[in-house]
């Protein structure tokens, strides 16, 4: 073999394993996108049932003015809205399985595909949120999909699912993309909730998430390209909105879309909850009969978690057809 097996070195193996697995994901999940835009919700039950609150209300006007002008009025309670949402974690696996000759003789393979294991769980995480948003038949709190043109708890449908022809097909041109962020900022900044209180009011920055293809387009329309003078491009592109958006891009959107989310602290449009965090373990140098029987190396990750819409009013989705 070239070296002793002896319980240090497979101590070595086994924490090696655990090393590049936890390391890569605490090192490497800020560059995921599910992080960015999904609110961290630790659920001790396999089931769970949340209640989303109402709007607080407005100001009124308690009493007279100083001087004795105007009207006032008592007190008057507003009795917030009960809304409900469920949801349901679900248990999710990777299992690879190695020589143990392999294993005992190239101890730092096990830790590369420890590693390469954290990835792949990181980036079915990013695959999962955007199913997540792509899913038209779970429902959030107020009774509608997480994008849908009525959403009522105001009293009055809200639309944040619009659709717009692009004349070249599904990727719009610079000029009709820059007039449907137009549109798209706009309703996002009137959204209300039940007190009929613009959420977004104070909203300057946003996050857009955008198909792999739509890559150079979006960076030339919205200022985010290395370009001196993105105004002057020949694409047409203003730079009118050069610092109002981060990109990210995802192979999991679908090459017909966008998607626009509001940095905005303390509201998501979608919810991870977690049961249980991905864990890894492996049966190496135990008394499994795949080890010790069959001369096979087992690593296996586990998680227990899932993603659900949350709250619809941070965030549009612009379909191009």
């Amino acid at each position: 073999m070239g070296f002793p097996i002896n319980s240090e070195v497979y101590s070595a193996i086994k924490h090696g394993i655990a090393d590049s697995f936890y390391g890569t994901i605490l090192a490497e999940e800020p560059d995921y996108t599910y992080g960015k835009l999904c609110k961290p919700v630790d659920q001790d039950d396999l089931t769970a049932t949340y209640t989303a609150w109402g709007g607080a209300p407005e100001p009124r006007q308690l009493s007279t003015a100083l001087n004795g002008s105007g009207t006032g009025g008592g007190r008057q309670a507003k009795q917030l809205m009960d809304y409900k949402v469920t949801g349901s974690v679900v248990e999710w696996e990777q299992t690879i399985e190695i020589p143990r000759s392999v294993v005992e003789t190239q101890p730092g393979l096990a830790a590369e595909k420890a590693a390469e294991l954290a990835r792949k769980a990181l980036l079915f995480m990013d695959r999962r949120f955007v199913g997540t948003i792509l899913d038209a038949a779970t429902l959030g709190y107020d009774g509608d999909a997480l994008y849908s043109t009525t959403h009522t708890e105001s009293g009055t449908a809200q639309d944040n699912a619009d659709t717009s022809a692009a004349a070249t097909g599904t990727k719009p041109t610079v000029a009709e993309l820059e007039a449907q962020l137009d549109l798209n900022v706009a309703l996002l900044r009137l959204f209300t909730d039940d007190a009929l209180t613009p959420v977004n009011a104070t909203v300057k920055q946003y996050l857009m998430l955008i198909p792999v293809e739509f890559e150079p387009l979006y960076n030339i329309s919205l200022g985010t390209s290395n370009m001196a003078h993105p105004g002057l491009d020949v694409s047409g592109a203003t730079g009118r909105f050069k610092g109002m958006f981060e990109i990210v891009s995802s192979p999991f959107v679908p090459a017909t879309r966008h998607y626009i989310f509001c940095k905005r602290p303390g509201y998501y449009p979608v919810a991870l909850l977690k049961n249980k965090d991905w864990e890894v373990v492996d049966n190496i140098n135990t008394d499994s009969d795949a080890w010790r029987l069959n001369q096979t190396a087992l690593i296996h990750s586990y998680a227990r978690f899932e993603f659900i819409p949350w709250d619809w009013k941070g965030t549009i989705r612009q379909v191009w057809s």
